[in-house]
């Protein structure tokens, strides 16, 4: 700022005054000369009188009256032949710095520096004429040239002094602009920027200033926005990217535990019927109340049990393709009550339902989602110990999110994830077989979904599915 625009603003000025000093110089000094010009013509016509008519008393009290004017240093009447006659000066020491004689051909009529008697004077002659047009004598007005010369020296020094005041102001008031105008915003700016440096990506620059450094705080604030944005899309392409990856690790599990399953289940479904049926031929033969009755009733339980557990393999590994299509989800969990109203009803359990979004839709395939909320109503029922299950659901932006409450006994947070895995179950041996969660995962997934556990308010587990926004390709 000041080698760029101060310094060159200050030469031009400085050397625009100087030259605006120097012309006024020449006008003061060209006026001060002028006033000595003045008064010699103005004396010029009545001394020309007295001095044609030999009136001295005459030429005595002019030149004296002249010699009072205090910018006149001396007056000195010379005689035709050139010859000083009379004259009045302000010399202090009596000596009389005039011409003796002058040559009046010769010597210039107008104004001239010269030096008289050691004195620098200025001097103007003016010839005096009489009646009949002829020269009797020379007018010389003078003044000192130090009185002009002292006069244009405090003409300079004041005008320099007003140039170095008007330097400090100019330098002052640009300085001062600088620093308030441009200055300030553009520290503003750099704060601005050290904050976002610093990782504060949501900071923004206020945008003040000159209309240029408004424009450049807007453009990095818009920078800053566009950073954001790319950012956001970049961490949902990320968490989106790592939601597959867990549904693909999930969907290969699936798959492989799905072969498996399938293999044991028609291995086992042979022989499990045979078991069953020698069972109960047996039964027909046996006492009411005896001890082989009790023993061959167990064994059928036995069987069935294994035979849920063969039909659940079974269902676990079927892949067949899903028929998506809009379904609201008042039809579904009425449908998925339905099917467990009986157990309910049984246990005299309380059944909510909290409607929060009546008209909230979802793509689903209708029949795998209603069995995977029958089988989570199922599992809260028995969580319960008979008590208090409430299902419901409200719009999420786009999205719907469905849940399942109940007041048993919360999860462990340690199980929270584990609980999707396949054969993992928290129930007692023999009351599961850690197969039925695993199922509901998989057919989440297959919704595009995401299922998670967490600590009821009604004092158990509880059961969230969030399902996403618009149709589903």
């Amino acid at each position: 700022m000041i080698v760029i625009v101060l310094v060159p603003l200050l030469a031009v000025f400085g050397v625009g005054g100087l030259i605006a000093l120097g012309s006024v110089e020449r006008r003061v000094e060209a006026r001060m000369k002028e006033e000595i010009a003045l008064i010699a013509r103005t004396l010029r016509a009545p001394l020309a009188r007295s001095l044609e008519q030999r009136r001295d008393n005459s030429l005595d009290r002019s030149l004296r009256s002249t010699s009072q004017i205090s910018r006149v240093y001396g007056v000195y009447l010379y005689d035709a032949s050139g010859t000083l006659i009379a004259r009045a000066d302000q010399s202090a020491d009596g000596v009389s710095p005039a011409i003796a004689s002058l040559d009046l051909e010769k010597e210039r009529i107008g104004g001239t520096y010269r030096s008289m008697d050691g004195r620098e004077v200025y001097s103007y002659f003016t010839p005096l004429t009489g009646s009949g047009g002829q020269n009797v004598g020379m007018l010389q007005v003078t003044r000192r040239a130090s009185e002009i010369q002292d006069y244009l020296a405090d003409l300079r020094r004041n005008v320099v002094l007003i140039m170095l005041g008007i330097f400090a102001l100019f330098v002052g008031i640009v300085l001062l602009g600088y620093h308030f105008a441009i200055g300030r915003p553009l520290n503003r700016l750099a704060e601005a920027m050290d904050v976002v440096g610093g990782g504060d990506v949501g900071a923004r620059a206020a945008a003040t200033g000159p209309a240029e450094l408004r424009t450049l705080a807007q453009r990095f604030n818009s920078m800053l926005a566009g950073i954001a944005e790319r950012d956001a899309v970049l961490e949902r392409e990320r968490a989106e990217q790592a939601r597959l990856e867990r549904r693909l690790r999930q969907s290969e599990k699936s798959a492989l535990v799905g072969r498996l399953a399938a293999g044991v289940a028609h291995e086992l479904g042979a022989p499990l019927s045979v078991i069953d049926g020698q069972a109960q031929r047996l039964l027909r033969g046996a006492e009411p109340g005896s001890k082989e009755q009790g023993m061959l009733l167990g064994i059928r339980g036995s069987a069935e049990r294994m035979a849920t557990i063969v039909r659940q393999l079974l269902g676990f590994s079927r892949e067949a393709a899903p028929e998506h299509r809009r379904v609201t989800m008042q039809r579904l969990v009425s449908l998925a009550a339905a099917d467990v109203r009986a157990v309910f009803e049984k246990q005299s359990a309380q059944f909510e339902v909290v409607a929060a979004s009546p008209e909230a839709e979802i793509d689903a395939d209708e029949g795998r989602m209603r069995e995977a909320l029958a089988h989570l109503l199922r599992n809260a029922l028995q969580a319960s110990g008979g008590g208090r299950v409430r299902i419901g659901w409200q719009q999420q932006g786009a999205g719907v999110r469905l849940f399942i409450e109940n007041s048993g006994r919360p999860i462990p947070t340690q199980d929270h994830k584990r609980i999707f895995e396949p054969f993992y179950t928290t129930k007692e041996p023999g009351e599961g077989s850690g197969l039925g969660l695993a199922i509901v995962n998989a057919t989440v997934a297959d919704h595009g979904a995401e299922i998670a556990v967490y600590d009821s308010p009604l004092g158990g587990a509880g059961f969230r599915i969030d399902f996403p926004g618009g149709d589903r390709a």
